[in-house]
């Protein structure tokens, strides 16, 4: 039951990771990027589209492992994650 919970709450703090993201990028830059040619539509669709791919990469290395860890392995293997989900993005 846990881990279920750990896999929605990932999922839900990179939709809004990703939703911060597209506002900084398309509504509050001056600065042109390369984003506001694409739109809202294709921008979440593409997160739907990562996103099963990003909890499985979190699920193979290890993040949602129930027993007992030390705190730093746990942390080494959110930040392995999350740089291998960024650079899967």
């Amino acid at each position: 039951m846990f881990a279920s919970l750990l896999v929605v709450g990932d999922a839900l703090a990179v939709l809004v990771a990703y939703t911060v993201a597209y506002i900084l990028r398309t509504r509050l830059s001056d600065v042109p990027a390369y984003y506001d040619t694409i739109g809202i539509h294709e921008f979440f669709l593409s997160l739907l589209i990562l996103l099963p791919f990003i909890i499985i990469l979190f699920s193979l290395i290890g993040v949602y492992r129930t027993q007992p860890q030390k705190k730093l392995a746990q942390a080494g293997r959110v930040f392995f994650g999350a740089g291998g989900a960024m650079l899967f993005m």
